[in-house]
């Protein structure tokens, strides 16, 4: 299968980036030579190995490479503590770990990812069927309620995922896609399998540019986004990034009404979605075109997926999508209830038109006063507020309520925090019994795809014990 796509778009660009243009014959030729470096390391096919480092053409052409040998690739998140990443690698039992050479030293067993000259013509070695049972990956979820989780998904999996979202969102042979996620990532590693089935080419970015300036260099086509990243472009003062793009993805968080109606105002190609790592990205995505309304939900469902609301308010998934299930050494435990279906934990409805509206986690509900108090519903208003990036709000300890609100806020210029406007748009929009009692700055530096709750409640439990 890999290998039929490989040679079906043997003329086009596969790769560009670090100053590369690497094509899908070049792209085959790589894999196999790379494939042969993994036989005499006596790796076997079912073999899990570790690839730990940021994208690069190196990166790719090692992921590829893993499937085509048909090993397993175990895609470890870089952002964690070593201890972590040696954590995570030991709970899967890795046969060995590809890393960039700032990790090689760090993490055990390790073998520093590096780009092979190739001296013969793709096809000398004997082709491996790369199968729609085959074992193909390891992605861990980002833990942020009930920890992380290794899941393992089979190359089917990943190309129905691939085949129904480009249904939904048009991917041709000489487009384009920013590789602007991670591929520990599954929104990262999605692109990857939907540029090779389509003929499109993956784009490594220049950490050295923003995203508007790698859309004019490399005239992308596509983009997967965070809402923050969306909100950093449309205040960009450069204009004509927005002449070649096709398609703006948007997904890893909730997007503000506020934001989809800026980006409506200048014409941009968004699409709302939502999606896990279980479905292997993307379960339900808006189509083209769609109006503010259609925008504000998470669209409707793509092919190859199913989903219900449960009578609880519980939105359950299947379908060829579905992974394998959640490993732990060399076990697997199933995803599915005894009728198939997997119960994401997430709320839902869906209205009249088909659309998904996600309504938040149902685990991150707590009871003040004897008010159920579902978190995503305070976030939801506090994104509205001039300046929010993003609001996470977390239960803290009440002797006469039992638990009251607390709310974290990431502002998009620091040093323009305004909590007490925050606190009086609060007060107009939001019911007492859902007020924050407490109001916090982000203690995180850094940017992550999904906030850590427990942490977060972990901190604002501490202050108000040193307060009291």
């Amino acid at each position: 299968m890999l290998i039929n796509y490989l040679d079906k778009y043997a003329g086009n660009v596969a790769i560009l980036g670090e100053g590369k243009t690497i094509y899908f014959h070049e792209l085959k030729a790589r894999i196999i030579e790379i494939s042969e470096i993994f036989r005499n390391l006596k790796i076997k096919p079912g073999d899990r190995i570790g690839l730990c480092g940021v994208i690069s053409v190196d990166y790719i052409c090692f992921l590829f490479a893993i499937l085509y040998h048909g090993a397993v690739g175990v895609l470890l998140n870089t952002r964690q503590t070593v201890s972590q990443i040696q954590q995570s690698a030991d709970s899967v039992k890795l046969k060995l770990i590809f890393t960039t050479e700032d990790w090689q030293t760090k993490i055990k067993p390790a073998r520093r990812m590096q780009m092979f000259n190739v001296q013969k013509k793709a096809g000398t070695r004997p082709v491996n069927r790369v199968g729609m049972n085959q074992d193909a990956t390891i992605i861990f979820t980002s833990g942020s309620s009930n920890g992380s989780k290794a899941v393992l998904h089979t190359f089917g999996n990943h190309y129905a995922n691939a085949s129904g979202a480009n249904a939904n969102i048009p991917l041709e042979a000489g487009d384009r896609w920013l590789m602007s996620l991670p591929v520990y990532h599954i929104g990262g590693l999605a692109i990857c399998i939907r540029t090779l089935i389509s003929g499109a080419a993956m784009v490594i970015p220049d950490k050295s540019l923003s995203i508007e300036s790698l859309i004019n260099k490399y005239s992308i086509t596509h983009l997967s986004l965070v809402p923050t990243q969306l909100y950093r472009l449309l205040r960009s003062p450069e204009k004509s990034w927005v002449n070649s793009l096709k398609a703006i993805l948007l997904g890893g968080a909730p997007i503000s009404g506020k934001l989809v109606k800026e980006a409506g105002n200048k014409h941009l190609p968004i699409f709302t979605s939502y999606g896990s790592t279980e479905m292997s990205s993307q379960v339900t995505t808006t189509r083209k075109n769609s109006g503010y309304d259609t925008l504000c939900t998470a669209g409707y469902i793509l092919p190859d997926r199913k989903l219900k609301i449960s009578d609880e308010g519980e939105i359950f998934v299947g379908g060829p999508t579905l992974a394998k299930g959640y490993v732990r050494h060399y076990k697997i435990r199933s995803l599915t209830d005894r009728e198939g279906w997997f119960h994401t934990g997430d709320r839902g409805k869906i209205d009249r038109k088909g659309r998904l509206t996600v309504l938040g986690r149902l685990d991150n509900m707590f009871i003040s006063g004897g008010e159920n108090i579902y978190p995503e519903e305070i976030e939801i208003i506090l994104t509205a507020f001039e300046g929010v990036e993003e609001a996470v709000v977390v239960p803290v300890p009440d002797e006469e309520f039992g638990e009251r609100p607390a709310a974290f806020i990431r502002w998009y210029e620091p040093h323009l925090s305004n909590f007490e406007g925050i606190k009086a748009y609060s007060l107009s929009h939001i019911a007492g019994y859902m007020q924050p009692v407490k109001w916090f700055n982000f203690p995180q530096p850094g940017k992550k795809l999904k906030a850590d709750r427990r942490e977060l409640k972990r901190i604002a439990c501490r202050d108000l014990s040193r307060s009291s």
